[in-house]
This record gives C-alpha cells, sequence and structure tokens, in this order.
C-alpha cells in the first residue's frame, strides 16, 4: 500500500483529500503546517507529498527546498495543491515528471488520475 502525506492548513481540504485516497487503497498521512509536514516526510518516507504553497510555519515551497536538501526525502514525488497559476510558481520551483502543481479548486477524480500516474498505480 502506498503512502501518501497530504500537507494543508485548510482542516475541510485535508478531509476531502483522506476520504478520497484512503478509498482509492492510499495510506494517509496528514501535516497541517511546514513543520509538521518536514517532520512526517522525513520520519515516515511518503511515497508521494501532495502541497499546499500557502501555509502558516512554513509554506509549501520552503518545505519543499528543506525536503530536497536531504538525500531520504529529495527523490519523493510533490504535487503543490494552490490557487496560484503555475506561471507564478514556476519561477521558485522547477517543474519535473516529480514535481507538478494542481489548481484549486479541483476535480478528486482528475487529482485522483494524478496520483495513479505519479505513483505508477493502476487504481
Amino acid at each position: 500500500m502506498k503512502t501518501i502525506l497530504i500537507v494543508d492548513d485548510e482542516s475541510s481540504i485535508v478531509e476531502m483529500l483522506r476520504d478520497l485516497l484512503q478509498e482509492a487503497d492510499y495510506k494517509v498521512l496528514v501535516a497541517m503546517d511546514g513543520m509538521q509536514a518536514t517532520m512526517q516526510a522525513i520520519r515516515f518516507k511518503p511515497d508521494l507529498i501532495l502541497l499546499d504553497i500557502s501555509m502558516p510555519a512554513g509554506g509549501g515551497i520552503a518545505v519543499y527546498n528543506r525536503l530536497k536538501q536531504s538525500v531520504e526525502t529529495q527523490g519523493i514525488p510533490v504535487i503543490f495543491l494552490t490557487a496560484m497559476p503555475p506561471s507564478d510558481i514556476a519561477q521558485k520551483i522547477p517543474f519535473t515528471d516529480n514535481v507538478t502543481v494542481f489548481r484549486k479548486p479541483f476535480k478528486q477524480k482528475e487529482l485522483l488520475a494524478l496520483i495513479n500516474k505519479m505513483l505508477g498505480a493502476s487504481q
């Protein structure tokens, strides 16, 4: 079972994502701020991180930069969740096969399809 870390400071989004991912047979970890996210990622090494860009105690880009500095976490795929246009973010993070942006508000099926694709799952 693949593990996904949800990082968002909005509890309603966390609950919706948790339900969606658990129904799709993923193990789910949750962090409500950047500090918790970094500690959870280092401790549990999830298979993928859903990372909000704007949150307290270290925004998503700061979390991403910290994780990329550690050999243990630098290879974890990241999907940034944000209402900001990707062009505003592109200057701050490199988009690769392992890093992408998904705009809020989003359709659950589309997000799940992207997650499955990034994890190589056929769910």
